[in-house]
């Protein structure tokens, strides 16, 4: 194990965090806890239930949750939490973004008092339809507040290369941008595992080709036209089913979806699954497929969670997905049924080539192992002085 470093105290600000479940979540919890692993005394401020936690010698302070603006939280006793932890002067603050009550509160304090040194976890833009929550966007990402706090970062972290070139935001920092992709725990996957219990469980025979969607049932995860695929796939690859992994809003629309198409008998709604079921879901696929179509999926860990299995991948061109998949997978242009299932055909009527897949897939997950990204992210802040004033 490294040597510790006592001297740093990070102060980790984040919407939710673990037990919580969630792209951004996800990424916190395993960099807070590599950081803990290297040394370093790491202290989360987040919106939740409880006051304060303990998990993998992490403290958690939560601040009671009392509303959510889309996925938002507001919390009315952040700035007082906030202030109390700045108070104990802090080495470093790593801040996660979008967090728009949170990350307000910190720029409001940073007129009035000096921050710690600030590395700022960029995740994705805020992508918002109505009308109220497109207001509110416009003041949160305003130079007074996101763009303060994006101005005082020591360094901002981004998914991929792919997304700072579509982001909104980004291109105005990018000489400050460092890629630090989101990562997997190998050790939890084991491919090759037996699935007939779980493929009897859902209908499905040893002969059905299997396609997996897993996410929640949203608009812009595309599944529409994944749905709107499957008749010209069928024609191909008669023995076909999808299995879709989730809920969501838009599950009841995707079912008179596929009863128009004329597939509702060859597409498999699962629900939501244990992380254990799911695991036995990337097992049992073929293929997956996250067909997204907005850059609301800026990344896509459900890929590396998919590839960790050893499975041929297709996503779109949407996003840091693309960047996912790179000399792996396939990506189609997002939108594009067509496309999307003569990339299914590809891999589904082609042995050698989805074996080939199958194998790259393996190989390029490794790349996106925690341990390196922990590494990567080690090696930033060893080198900004945990005295330097922002």
């Amino acid at each position: 194990m490294p040597r510790r470093r006592t001297k740093k105290n990070v102060l980790m600000l984040t919407n939710f965090f673990y037990p919580h479940i969630g792209g951004i979540e996800n990424n916190a919890y395993h960099v807070a806890k590599g950081l803990v692993k290297r040394g370093y005394n790491v202290t989360v401020l987040c919106s939740g239930n409880e006051k304060e936690d303990n998990i993998d010698g992490i403290k958690i302070v939560r601040a009671p949750l009392k509303a959510k603006v889309s996925n938002a939280a507001v919390s009315p006793s952040i700035p007082i939490l906030l202030l109390k932890e700045l108070r104990k002067q802090p080495d470093m603050l790593y801040v996660h973004m979008p967090n728009p009550f949170t990350n307000a509160w910190l720029a409001i304090i940073s007129y009035f008092k000096k921050l710690p040194p600030m590395i700022v976890m960029y995740h994705s833009d805020i992508l918002k339809k109505h009308p109220f929550t497109r207001a509110l966007k416009k003041v949160y990402t305003s130079p007074l507040f996101q763009g303060k706090l994006l101005r005082k970062a020591e360094v901002i972290f981004a998914t991929s290369p792919n997304y700072v070139k579509l982001s909104d935001i980004l291109y105005k920092y990018t000489y400050k941008v460092r890629i630090v992709p989101n990562g997997i725990d190998l050790s939890e996957f084991k491919p090759g595992s037996s699935t007939q219990k779980f493929r009897e469980k859902h209908g499905l025979t040893k002969k059905d080709k299997v396609i997996l969607f897993t996410g929640r049932l949203i608009p812009y995860k595309g599944v529409q036209y994944l749905i709107k695929a499957l008749p010209k796939v069928i024609k191909k690859v008669p023995e076909v089913k999808l299995l879709i992994v989730g809920e969501g809003p838009e599950k009841e629309n995707w079912r008179r979806l596929a009863e128009e198409e004329g597939v509702s008998d060859r597409v498999i709604w699962a629900g939501k699954l244990s992380w254990s079921d799911l695991k036995k879901a990337y097992a049992a696929c073929d293929v997956f497929v996250l067909p997204s179509v907005m850059k609301t999926e800026a990344f896509g860990i459900v890929l590396l969670e998919a590839m960790a299995m050893g499975k041929p991948v297709i996503t779109t061109t949407i996003s840091g997905t693309e960047y996912v998949v790179r000399g792996a997978g396939i990506a189609v242009p997002p939108k594009d049924s067509d496309s999307l299932a003569n990339a299914i055909i590809q891999v589904l009527s082609n042995k050698n080539k989805a074996k080939k897949m199958s194998v790259k897939s393996s190989q390029k997950v490794k790349e996106f192992e925690w341990n390196k990204i922990i590494e990567m992210i080690d090696a930033i802040i060893t080198k900004i002085p945990a005295s330097k004033s922002s």
